[in-house]
């Protein structure tokens, strides 16, 4: 009897963590923005996919690109990111967070001096506007280290 008892809690307590683990509670980032389409390049019109370094990092921006700025899941994306000059990608990662879904790390190539290309693929979660946080750590000619973390939403 005792242990059909703890089994019917513990079975309670993972039902229940299962159901809360992609809530629609509110998130306290206000800042997400999704990419810019990857067919379009011109920067002066795309400052919701653009970040600023502070000065004493870097001169200039990061721009963001995707294949499909919906960042739908399950699908194959590629990301563009146009980078100053002086700076190298470091590490680089995608986590969740409006639920725990791991760490993705990513590889990113330079296309050229400037512009550096990874491929995503986010897994699906019950919530058809999951959270995701894409973490960038670059560094500059003197060595220093910043990491960028951009927020965005994926789609299905």
């Amino acid at each position: 009897m005792k242990l059909d008892s703890v089994r019917n809690l513990t079975t309670g307590v993972i039902v229940l963590l299962l159901l809360s683990s992609c809530s629609d509670s509110k998130m306290p980032l206000t800042d997400v923005q999704q990419p810019c389409a990857y067919q379009l390049r011109d920067t002066s019109t795309h400052e919701h996919c653009t970040y600023v370094l502070p000065e004493s990092f870097s001169a200039g921006p990061i721009v963001w690109f995707s294949s499909d700025p919906a960042m739908p899941v399950e699908t194959l994306l590629e990301l563009h990111l146009s980078i100053p000059e002086d700076l190298t990608i470091v590490h680089s990662d995608v986590v969740g967070v409006s639920m725990y879904m791991g760490r993705i790390p990513l590889q990113w190539s330079p296309v050229t001096n400037q512009v550096w290309q990874a491929d995503l693929l986010i897994g699906a979660c019950t919530d058809p506007n999951m959270l995701w946080m894409l973490r960038i750590e670059f560094e500059n000619p003197q060595g220093a280290r910043q990491t960028t973390e951009i927020p965005f939403h994926s789609s299905w």
